[in-house]
């Protein structure tokens, strides 16, 4: 098992990814620490750390919880996140605030604490969970700003403690169906079957598409990879069927 007797922390991991990458390195012997806000009632299998990272200090409460429990850090997956929807103007600075906050700036926090800890042991590895608004417009603009910021920090820690013996990458995610789909889905059923149509596979990625990427960044079969954004997407981004349709007329990605 690529994972055994790591110690792992995984923010947001109580949501559909969360959960997902939480129990593939469970599956693969990591100790696993859980953070999220709240947890359902029938929690298992890791150690549950309830905070906000909305707050100050969560990272390091994080950190700290890791380090009592298991005395190290070996990997921090940095998936906590959240979006709002609207464009620029109709955006309010509340929702902006959160958005910076979830997506970028706590993991400033998480990252110090957990980078202390990584450089006494000599080694230690950070995946980010970031999104293609980072890097094209698919709206949400709040969101994509700090997406793009986290990608950024991202490679930031890896120039800068590669000498360290730590890594740093990115998952750059396109559509992803998680229960975060359930309220538009009730709104719009078909959605998710529309969607399909956008991606060269004809399909929408799971939550274990995503874990099992992470789970081999995070591993030492990726040992020379750092400060990477590698994309997660089913072809998303290479095609453009509408624009394919208004110039020949048919589908032709």
């Amino acid at each position: 098992m690529r994972f055994a007797e790591k110690v792992v922390i995984v923010t947001g991991a109580a949501g559909g990814i969360g959960s997902s990458v939480c129990a593939r390195f469970a599956d693969e012997g990591a100790r696993v620490i859980a953070a999220d806000r709240e947890f359902p009632a029938d929690r298992s299998g890791a150690r549950h750390v309830v905070e906000d990272l909305s707050t100050p200090g969560a990272g390091q409460r994080i950190v700290d919880a890791a380090l009592q429990a298991h005395g190290r850090v070996d990997v921090v997956v940095a998936n906590a996140g959240r979006a709002t929807d609207g464009d620029l103007d109709e955006v309010d600075d509340v929702d902006l605030r959160q958005d910076l906050t979830i997506n970028l700036s706590a993991n400033f926090g998480l990252f110090r604490a957990a980078i202390r800890a990584m450089r006494e042991q000599g080694s230690g590895a950070f995946v980010a969970i970031s999104s293609v608004n980072a890097h094209e417009y698919y709206g949400s603009p709040a969101y994509s700003a700090a997406k793009a910021g986290l990608e950024a920090l991202i490679r930031s820690v890896a120039a800068r403690h590669g000498i360290d013996g730590i890594r740093a990458n990115s998952v750059v995610l396109g559509t992803i169906a998680t229960p975060a789909w359930k309220d538009r889905l009730a709104r719009e059923p078909g959605m998710l079957e529309q969607l399909r149509e956008l991606f060269p596979l004809r399909r929408i990625g799971t939550p274990a598409d995503v874990a099992a990427l992470v789970a081999f960044v995070a591993s030492e079969e990726a040992s020379w990879m750092t400060g990477a954004s590698i994309v997660l997407d089913g072809g998303m981004r290479i095609a453009n069927p509408q624009f394919t349709t208004a110039v020949f007329g048919s589908q032709q990605a």
